[in-house]
């Protein structure tokens, strides 16, 4: 069987069988009740480490050899150094996944910060900042936007009063518009949209007005960039992602006599009656708990889910995924030494320097990011690299340096695509099953697809996960 145990540090054994699995499941919980949390995500392990943090003993498991789900990192063949899979950015607004990471004592790996600078560059090399100016809260970002250069001073005074219409518009009054239809109504030109409504969709959002949902879009605008510059602060992960939490995880969770299971894939969540009953594997074993708590992608859960819980199927039934594509570039001397740019006009959309980011373990290490990346699926790898060095020169005109590496990394399913139907149709944390609990950045806690959502998500499903093991407690003591 795949299997190897995290809390032990330890290397997958040739050895290990069906039979030792049982044996390890079965093993002495010192009383306390057990919980299995399929996914080694943000929404799973948020899950995990609360229920762990109340006195449950968890099982987490997870498909992949590491933790960090689609937000993770690999090593370089060729530079030795650390890449993640696109960059992911975090929010001073994103509360639970500071509560999260504070949890397991790793918050000071990310780094925020608050003077809200946003540096543009267009094809013509021409650089503008984005920046509150003189004023703290939205007086501040109003005079940041009517100095903002990318804009023309019609189109800055047309963004500066959409976002004011936008601060006092009820978010369910543009639940069935897409962002698009929502930005004519605010009255904002493609100016705006060009330089400011389309770059912050696609980075927030990973897809374009015309589809994703008006109510996404609103809601990362009143959480975050209208929330104040504390809650609108950039979030910047200060080392690779995989290792921000993850090697943290499995020590937590043995406080409680839990364990990670890394290269166990779980293939069906089993029913009777209004409770899931038992966990099945690919390798055929059956794990049995009290709880069971489902953290895994959109498409993964959808297949995973026991036989009451049909409709979800149903009601998520075209609802797609929208890729991000990364292409990283090693040169001895960088186009820029920012932490992040912005590109307009370009195909290229954001560019970091994780050298600036890291320091010296990432040097010379460039990420550009394409989010909503449906049209380059069908692009190589060569001529990704190309198109993006191309970019990148017209952005730079005096930069001619070489890379010495480049590489490609995709995540063809990074989130699923927000879209009015998708808010309609995804289903909340709670199922009809008394057990049984869905987490991930798909389901309904309020917010776009983001690890926030996937942190909120997990730490409602371990609440609800509480609650439910007090209500039984108190109907036994009561027998």
């Amino acid at each position: 069987m795949k299997f190897s145990l995290l809390k032990w540090g330890l290397q997958r054994s040739k050895g290990h069988n069906r039979a030792n699995f049982r044996t390890w499941e079965n093993e002495s919980r010192g009383g306390r009740p057990h919980a299995v949390v399929v996914g080694g995500g943000f929404a799973g392990a948020s899950c995990a480490s609360a229920l762990t943090e109340a006195g449950v003993s968890v099982t987490l498991m997870e498909e992949r050899p590491t933790l960090g789900g689609r937000a993770c990192s690999f090593k370089d063949g060729v530079t030795k150094q650390d890449v993640d899979n696109g960059q992911h950015l975090f929010l001073g607004a994103y509360e639970d996944t500071r509560k999260f990471l504070s949890r397991l004592g790793v918050s000071h790996r990310i780094r925020f910060e608050t003077d809200g600078r946003l540096p543009f560059v267009n094809r013509g090399g021409l650089w503008a900042e984005l920046k509150p100016k003189f004023f703290s809260g939205n007086a501040g970002l109003a005079m940041g936007i009517l100095s903002f250069r990318a804009l023309s001073v019609k189109d800055r005074i047309l963004l500066a009063w959409g976002l004011a219409r936008a601060r006092r518009t009820p978010t369910k009054r543009v639940a069935e518009l897409t962002a698009a239809q929502w930005l004519s109504y605010l009255g904002q030109s493609p100016g705006t949209r060009r330089a400011f409504w389309d770059p912050l969709c696609l980075a927030t959002l990973n897809d374009r007005p015309d589809q994703a949902s008006a109510e996404a879009l609103l809601t990362v605008l009143k959480k975050g960039l209208l929330a104040g510059r504390r809650k609108g602060a950039l979030g910047f992960s200060t080392l690779a992602l995989s290792r921000v939490w993850s090697m943290e995880l499995g020590p937590y969770l043995q406080r409680t006599n839990g364990q990670i299971a890394t290269r166990q894939k779980a293939v069906l969540f089993r029913s009777d009656q209004n409770r899931v009953t038992e966990l099945e594997t690919a390798d055929g074993a059956t794990v049995h708990a009290d709880i069971f708590v489902s953290a895994v992608p959109m498409g993964e859960a959808l297949n995973l889910l026991p036989s009451p819980l049909a409709d979800i199927r149903h009601r998520m039934r075209g609802v797609g995924t929208s890729p991000i594509v990364a292409i990283n570039f090693w040169f001895h001397t960088p186009p820029f030494r920012e932490k992040m740019v912005g590109f307009l006009d370009m195909d290229i959309q954001w560019a970091f320097n994780r050298e600036t980011l890291w320091g010296p373990t990432a040097a010379g290490q460039i990420s550009v990011v394409i989010s909503a990346a449906h049209e380059y699926e069908s692009m190589t790898s060569t001529e990704l690299i190309a198109l993006t060095l191309a970019d990148l020169r017209r952005a730079f005109p005096e930069f001619e340096e070489e890379p010495r590496h480049a590489t490609v990394t995709w995540e063809r399913l990074a989130t699923p695509r927000p879209t009015p139907k998708f808010y309609r149709a995804r289903p909340s944390v709670e199922t009809p099953l008394e057990n049984f609990f869905i987490a991930g950045d798909w389901v309904n806690v309020g917010l776009p697809p983001t690890i926030e959502a996937a942190c909120r998500s997990g730490h409602r499903a371990a609440a609800l996960a509480l609650a439910y093991l007090k209500n039984r407690t108190k109907e036994t003591v009561s027998c």
